[in-house]
């Protein structure tokens, strides 16, 4: 498996002054107005949703904080139980037949090889003369170039719509993406078993997953290993599993029929490589001929050749969830299971409490994890409310939305609209008068009446207007 990252220059043109004119304007009147509209639509959709998860779950919490059960009480069937124990559980990923014992999240981590293709642009300085009798400097003359990079990406790219498709061509397969695996039986070492649905909550480390000879350890002895942990510590310790016995299934499994091999890696990658089909090879290969790129031999080429991946290779490897004890939260079931199984407690409000933390924690502490979590959430969402209200402000000002603070002095609109904007973003994030105090509705409303308020058209004024105030 090739890791290099492959650097080639593409072809450059001359961009017409009308062209790049029409670029602009496309920009600014249909590409940023359709990119503003969403910020505010997504942000604000992002800030309800946050925001409504933390006062719904305040309340649940205050609900049933006086009504759980510790595993040291008498439980009845229908109690909100507290448990810290070790567990037995397994999680399993039959993609490519992987099997974890005492573990309860595996995560697969899907990479790519793919190009990307990005621009740079060279212009003259040219000098014109505006209505107003004014001198203003303009670009002119402007060279493109296209530059394209090959690399492993955690995403695909659609090469479609490259300068040179056929010569920088990203096969999109796609048979095993990024998922999470949680383990589907789990039990308490007291035989209380605890349902997929509060599994599917589990909130702890991760480590990698990695497959060597009897599951013996990989020394970080290397002179950059040594250096990197020095000067940012060494990294989560992996897991170690025999290849025998961890990669058993491997062979029989689905991921064995797309050529899915595992490489002995350090890091445990498993890789599949990428097969073009005669048909492929010679359509890419007119293709090339079409767009010039078919005898365009480079320096990175070379490369290329020696460490450079195929476009359509893929590699995965695993992180997995494997704590020495489970602190768990949930609903008593008697006739769910021989001891019992948990589930998710439903409040009144509707708010599902099944919680599953690594590690021994009181129900208070899980609570505050909790807690902490959903109001993190939160602050970044509302932090995101400045970003918005840069967005209407763009908006207002493309609507003609203007007021006495758009003469008084330029650029002064926008100026207290971002102030506006901060403001409401802070007020939020201070969370003045606690989370039930709908700061966060203030903050929002405040900001956006103060961007309708006193937006400028253009953030300046024109100059028939100034010469009036002078």
């Amino acid at each position: 498996m090739k890791e290099g990252t492959v650097y080639r220059t593409g072809r450059s043109r001359r961009i017409p002054n009308a062209e790049k004119r029409a670029r602009n304007q496309c920009a600014a009147n249909c590409l940023l107005p359709f990119i503003a509209g969403l910020a505010v639509l997504g942000i604000g959709a992002n800030l309800f949703s946050t925001e409504r998860y933390f006062h719904e779950q305040q309340i649940a919490f205050n609900e049933v904080e006086d009504k759980i059960v510790t595993s040291d009480q008498q439980i009845y069937d229908g109690d909100l139980v507290h448990k810290t124990d070790e567990y037995v559980a397994m999680a399993e990923d039959y993609d490519f037949g992987i099997a974890v014992p005492h573990s309860v999240k595996l995560e697969r981590h899907t990479e790519y090889c793919q190009w990307s293709e990005f621009t740079t642009q060279e212009c003259e300085t040219c000098e014109r003369t505006t209505d107003d009798g004014d001198t203003e400097s303009y670009d002119c003359n402007c060279v493109e170039t296209f530059h394209y990079v090959k690399k492993w990406r955690n995403h695909r790219i659609n090469s479609l719509l490259f300068d040179q498709p056929a010569n920088h061509h990203n096969p999109q397969r796609d048979p095993f993406p990024s998922a999470k695996r949680f383990a589907q039986d789990v039990t308490t070492t007291g035989g209380l078993g605890i349902s997929p649905e509060i599994v599917g909550n589990f909130r702890g480390p991760q480590r990698p997953l990695v497959f060597t000879h009897h599951g013996e350890p990989i020394p970080r002895d290397g002179i950059f290993q040594r250096i990197s942990d020095s000067l940012f510590g060494p990294p989560p310790t992996p897991r170690f599993e025999p290849a025998r016995v961890g990669l058993e299934g491997l062979m029989s499994s689905p991921a064995a029929e797309q050529n899915f091999i595992y490489t002995n890696h350090d890091d445990g990658w498993f890789f599949s490589p990428y097969e073009a089909s005669n048909l492929e090879r010679i359509l890419r290969g007119f293709g090339q001929f079409l767009e010039g790129s078919l005898f365009d031999w480079q320096l990175g080429d070379l490369y290329d050749m020696i460490n450079g991946c195929t476009p359509g290779d893929i590699r995965v490897r695993y992180d997995v969830a494997d704590p020495k004890d489970l602190s768990v939260m949930g609903q008593m079931r008697r006739d769910a299971g021989p001891n019992g199984v948990l589930i998710p407690f439903v409040a009144r409000n509707g708010f599902k409490i099944g919680l599953a933390h690594a590690g021994i924690h009181s129900p208070e502490a899980m609570f505050s994890n909790e807690t902490k979590e959903a109001h993190y959430n939160c602050k970044i969402a509302r932090a995101l409310c400045v970003i918005a209200g840069v967005a209407v402000i763009f908006l207002t000002n493309k609507l003609g939305v203007t007021s006495f603070a758009g003469v008084l002095r330029p650029g002064l609109g926008v100026t207290l609209l971002l102030l506006a904007s901060t403001w409401g973003a802070l007020y939020g994030l201070s969370d003045w008068g606690g989370w039930d105090s709908d700061a966060w509705t203030v903050g929002f409303g405040v900001f956006g009446v103060g961007l309708l308020l006193t937006s400028a058209k253009g953030g300046r004024v024109s100059s028939s207007t100034k010469k009036k105030l002078h």
